[in-house]
């Protein structure tokens, strides 16, 4: 009868849930709070190098899936997307040409809308998966209805062709009177101890709806070496703010950043 008792209780150990996080998951908790952090993510559409150092941002991005998207930093041909650095957001339109605001110019009423900087802040936040680890991301704007993710048990899922020990995790989603009206919830998928794929999806109404898949390269606490050098030499342009200058289409050039420093 005894050895009955411990083979169930095995069984049932076997088939439950682990309640309890990956041990890497603090250890990126820390990464993304120190404010120094190295990421390297695809998901179906683009794949994306992004640095933080120091106050500082940089994210590149392609189009194209892997090839030529990573090993970015540090010398890479690759012209940043955006950027921030000492109180100014850049925008780049190519090797050549960027557009530079300051900080406490992005809430300008006059700021034309055709440029973009009402979302320059969210094109250099982490991915929406990564909010597990970085909730506070102050490059990351959230709806209300969206509360923290929180974990909930540790499970195996197969994501794409593989199966991974997956830390679930859940954010309810609020409707208009408080009430829950479905759930977001993250698989953060490890392999051998590191996180390599996480699923993100929809539950409403017990119905499951996919959301995104995002395979993770690199997750460092530092960028490479030169992480915000940038090749060649761009001239900088402020940003329109409807004067004559915008009027006429005479944008005005306001310095250059690039030749080997970001300056």
């Amino acid at each position: 009868m005894k050895k009955k008792i411990i083979a169930t209780a095995i069984m049932l150990c076997v088939a439950s849930p682990v309640l309890a996080e990956q041990p890497a998951a603090n250890e990126y908790r820390t990464i993304f709070s120190s404010g120094n952090f190295y990421v390297e993510y695809q998901d179906k559409y683009i794949s994306c190098a992004i640095g933080s150092q120091n106050g500082n941002r940089m994210i590149r991005t392609s189009y194209n899936g892997w090839a030529g998207a990573f090993n970015l930093f540090g010398g890479g041909s690759k012209f940043p997307e955006a950027m921030y650095r000492d109180g100014k957001y850049y925008q780049f339109k190519d090797k050549k040409h960027a557009t530079v605001i300051n900080e406490n110019q992005l809430t300008d009423e006059n700021l034309d809308p055709k440029q973009g900087w009402s979302s320059i802040k969210q094109k250099l936040a982490l991915p929406d998966e990564l909010a597990v680890f970085y909730w506070n991301d102050p490059f990351r704007t959230y709806s209300k209805a969206l509360p923290a993710p929180q974990f909930v048990e540790t499970v195996k899922r197969t994501i794409g062709k593989k199966e991974y020990d997956c830390d679930k995790y859940v954010s309810d989603i609020k409707n208009a009177s408080g009430g829950t009206e479905a759930q977001l919830v993250y698989f953060m998928g490890y392999e051998a101890g590191k996180l390599a794929q996480i699923e993100t999806i929809a539950i409403k109404d017990d119905k499951e709806y996919p959301i995104n898949k995002l395979s993770i390269k690199k997750l460092e606490s530092s960028i490479p070496e030169n992480g915000f050098v940038i090749d060649g030499s761009a001239e900088v342009y402020a940003a329109g703010i409807g004067d004559m200058d915008d009027l006429l289409e005479k944008p005005v050039k306001v310095g250059t950043v690039g030749g080997g420093t970001a300056k």
